[in-house]
């Protein structure tokens, strides 16, 4: 889990990968070495998160992860 702020997320074990939206913005170059097993342990594509606790998160706020 991560807090951001106040709030408290839960990051998805699910993978980013990306979409077509995404390969028209940044190009297919991109789009393949974000889906590339050798780049995805870095989740380059972002993470997917759920929102555990609501809270208040502002720009300046420092993520912090939480012990599991």
């Amino acid at each position: 889990m991560i807090r951001a702020g106040t709030a408290i997320l839960r990051v998805s074990e699910v993978w980013n990968d990306g979409c077509v939206k995404w390969e028209s913005r940044y190009g297919t170059d991109a789009y393949d070495w974000l889906r590339d097993p050798a780049t995805k342990p870095l989740r380059l594509g972002g993470i997917l998160c759920s929102i555990e606790q609501d809270g208040v998160v502002m720009r300046e706020d420092r993520l912090q992860v939480l012990p599991a």
